[in-house]
């Protein structure tokens, strides 16, 4: 666990002033008890350090991750203090079955949801070490950086707009 953590440090400065920044706007109304988080790529990085700073506003918490591993370490991390929630859901956000079944859950177990962080993503390398003769090498790589959020929307958008209370929607991305 402290590898996490360690990890987490430069990204947890990140989601501080990111948030410090949002609470400043239009957003501040979804940092609160009670409200519900679902953040892919929440198991590590930037995702789990959004995780925690959700928690420190007593959210509750839905994280995806293709990382069962690093799931159960950032469940355990994230305990609830009151009486907030946390699922987990291993899932590979290029999949929309996968994004079915855990809309479907979330919705079943928390209600609404009033925060949406499309976080996941992921590098790959291609066979033979040339790009351009690795078809799957994109088909990866476009299928979890680009449809990945794009699946994540179209699977939550109706549940965020479904909440009478303030929502939002965060899509980060990477180099």
């Amino acid at each position: 666990l402290q590898s996490l953590y360690y990890f987490n440090l430069a990204a947890f400065r990140r989601v501080q002033s990111l948030s410090e920044h949002l609470n400043n706007d239009t957003m501040a109304g979804v940092f609160r008890s009670g409200a519900t988080a679902v953040i892919s790529g929440g198991a590590s990085g930037v995702g789990f350090a959004f995780a925690q700073r959700c928690r420190s506003h007593g959210m509750n918490l839905a994280l995806l991750d293709i990382s069962s591993s690093n799931l159960k370490k950032a469940g355990e991390a994230l305990k609830p203090k009151n009486n907030e929630k946390t699922e987990t859901y291993t899932m590979d956000v290029s999949s929309t079955s996968d994004w079915s079944k855990v809309r479907a859950d979330v919705e079943f177990k928390f209600g609404s949801v009033e925060l949406l962080m499309l976080n996941a993503g992921a590098s790959f390398k291609p066979e033979g070490g040339k790009q351009w003769e690795d078809p799957d090498y994109f088909h990866k790589t476009f299928g979890v950086n680009v449809f990945g959020p794009v699946n994540g929307l179209a699977a939550f958008l109706p549940l965020v707009q479904k909440t009478k209370e303030p929502a939002s929607i965060v899509i980060t991305g990477s180099k």
